[in-house]
């Protein structure tokens, strides 16, 4: 058994959780059958809503899906990258 210590991290308040999906059709679709999470807004984000975007420290174009819903008090997004670059 090891000795090492873990700093415990405090966190305050969780308010959103975002996920990058395959297919964010089928996710939203499972996330409805499987937690009842929903209804979910779901958005082409791409140019000119989606600008001034970066990876790694350099502006690149890219373009995705984003679906959103609440589930209590906490914000889920669902993200599909579509075009360029992305992690």
């Amino acid at each position: 058994m090891s000795n090492l210590v873990v700093p415990k991290i405090k966190i305050v308040d969780i308010i959103q959780i975002g996920t990058v999906v395959r297919d964010l059709q089928k996710t939203v679709d499972n996330y409805w059958a499987t937690f009842g999470i929903g209804p979910w807004q779901i958005v082409r984000m791409e140019l000119p809503i989606l600008r001034e975007v970066t990876l790694r420290g350099k502006p690149v174009e890219a373009s995705m899906l984003a679906a959103i819903a609440q589930s209590g008090s906490i914000q889920l997004e669902l993200i599909q990258p579509l075009e360029g670059p992305s992690i």
